[in-house]
């Protein structure tokens, strides 16, 4: 008896649409994972990084560095496949934006910036 292949064998012409969303904010004087971070600098390291490592994927960033900014990923639902959120400083007002993307239903992985942010991970 043949078994029929699976449908995640099938190749696709287009790249999965992964929103990349950094929860980053260096702008308070304290800041973990010190202080003067270059977020927008670890920012780039990190598309480039996972640009030339995944090159299957198509990464579309986007930085929520206020709880208002939220908007800016959640808007991004239906034009994406999952959600890659990483979590670059210790801003404990961010923590909410991880529920709030988690309750979209979608495929997401958080990551954290060693020593920057941990703590918005582990309560998050």
């Amino acid at each position: 008896m043949a078994l029929a292949p699976l449908a995640a064998a099938q190749p696709t012409a287009e790249k999965p649409r992964v929103a990349l969303v950094f929860l980053s904010n260096s702008e308070e004087r304290e800041i973990w994972p010190y202080p003067g971070f270059d977020g927008a600098g670890r920012h780039r390291e990190v598309i480039g990084l996972l640009e030339s490592g995944c090159p299957g994927v198509e990464f579309v960033p986007v930085v929520v560095a206020h709880p208002g900014d939220a908007q800016k990923a959640l808007a991004m639902k239906d034009a994406v496949d999952g959600y890659l959120v990483y979590t670059v400083t210790l801003n404990w007002g961010l923590t909410g934006v991880l529920h709030q993307v988690a309750k979209l239903g979608k495929p997401m992985l958080v990551v954290d910036e060693y020593l920057g942010g941990s703590g918005v991970f582990l309560v998050g």
